[in-house]
């Protein structure tokens, strides 16, 4: 081919090929922009889970902390001397008992009336038995709108701050749980460990503590009080009676409102005088101001409602055994300066060795008239 034809040949080639609009590269343009933004909310997503899941507690750690008979938090929070064995205080209430985790069979000994039951679903979660564990109406970290993820705070969440961390990480706790382990058995979870107020974890110490009875006998009303006291447990029955009372009738009034019991039951239930178990106070403990500084002191490190929930061991520095010679030698010597016998005779059982060293006194008459305070120091031991 000549050069001549060549060049023409060429550029007839070039008047052929067609050229791009400017609507086809606007179309490749967003396509372009388009499947970056899907990689970019791809990756944001997945850095987003991430962030959320990273140290999530395991599903697992609920039946290790609630299950019977050996569940941690079945069991109170013991604070013990240096040694490890002697036992200062047990952060639980005396009328209470022991903590037993109750279920659902009527054929048992003891077990979860359906009164309370409905009466805790009809205020905290009125449609437990149709979802599935979690509601996304209301991100307020403070808002706890389902049983699952109420127990999902209490027991695995409850050291973590606020914010909408914590409520997306609930309630991906919360699906899991409900998921893995069924309805019936969070529900079991939360009444058998929920607080009631006045160091009553669970429905069966609830019931004796304010009602002196096995929460198997509870009447509608005093179920509806308890249901109260859980949702609100600085309001209970010991500490607040008549709010209690007033509240217990609202629970009843929800109840009816939400078809749970009928009007004739409802008016039965408000029209029950519930008569409440008188306070029990705990025994006088020789160690009370020590203990009281402990506790203060180890809720600068766990938070007091996680101390007294229960499942923890604190070990102090108090020396029990020197401890007890201490309160013996002062009993002993308060004894002597009111004219009384000592109430340690050396003759016995020898219980209280340290009063050999105290001085004899020689007055006929009483110094004290039995209205002084002693307080004893140790300088060097």
């Amino acid at each position: 081919m000549l050069p001549a034809m060549r060049v023409r040949y060429i550029k007839s080639l070039q008047r052929r090929q067609p050229r791009s609009s400017p609507a086809s590269r606007l179309a490749l343009g967003c396509s372009t922009l388009l499947s970056l933004l899907v990689t970019l909310s791809a990756l944001a997503i997945a850095w987003g889970y991430t962030y959320i899941v990273q140290d999530l507690p395991a599903p697992e750690v609920l039946p290790l902390l609630l299950d019977p008979p050996d569940g941690l938090l079945l069991q109170p929070t013991r604070i013990y001397d240096r040694s490890g064995e002697h036992i200062l205080l047990t952060l639980e209430n005396p009328a209470g008992g022991d903590r037993q985790f109750l279920g659902l069979d009527p054929h048992q000994s003891n077990f979860l009336p359906s009164s309370l039951i409905s009466a805790t679903l009809a205020i905290t979660d009125p449609t437990f038995w149709h979802h599935r564990g979690v509601s996304f109406q209301d991100l307020n970290p403070n808002s706890h709108p389902t049983l699952a993820q109420r127990l999902v705070y209490e027991t695995l969440l409850w050291g973590e701050p606020p914010g909408l961390k914590r409520a997306l990480r609930e309630r991906l706790l919360a699906a899991q749980i409900t998921a893995r382990y069924g309805r019936e058995r969070v529900l079991l979870w939360t009444l058998n460990s929920a607080n009631f107020g006045r160091l009553a974890y669970g429905a069966e110490a609830a019931a004796q503590v304010y009602f002196g009875k096995p929460a198997s006998e509870l009447n509608l009303a005093e179920a509806a009080t308890l249901a109260a006291s859980m949702e609100a447990p600085a309001l209970n029955p010991h500490d607040a009676p008549q709010v209690a009372l007033e509240r217990g009738h609202q629970v009843i009034q929800k109840m009816l409102a939400g078809g749970w019991i009928t009007s004739q039951q409802a008016q039965q239930a408000l029209q029950t005088e519930i008569v409440f178990r008188p306070r029990l106070d705990p025994p006088t403990n020789p160690s009370a101001a020590f203990i009281r500084l402990a506790v203060e002191q180890a809720g600068g490190v766990i938070p007091l409602p996680r101390l007294e929930r229960g499942g923890l061991r604190l070990i102090t520095t108090l020396d029990y055994d020197l401890q007890s010679q201490a309160q013996c030698v002062t009993q002993t010597q308060m004894a002597r300066l009111e004219g009384q016998l000592d109430p340690f005779p050396l003759t016995q059982n020898d219980e209280c060795p340290a009063a050999r060293l105290l001085p004899s006194l020689f007055r006929q008459s009483p110094i004290s008239q039995g209205k002084d305070v002693a307080n004893l120091g140790i300088l060097d031991h």
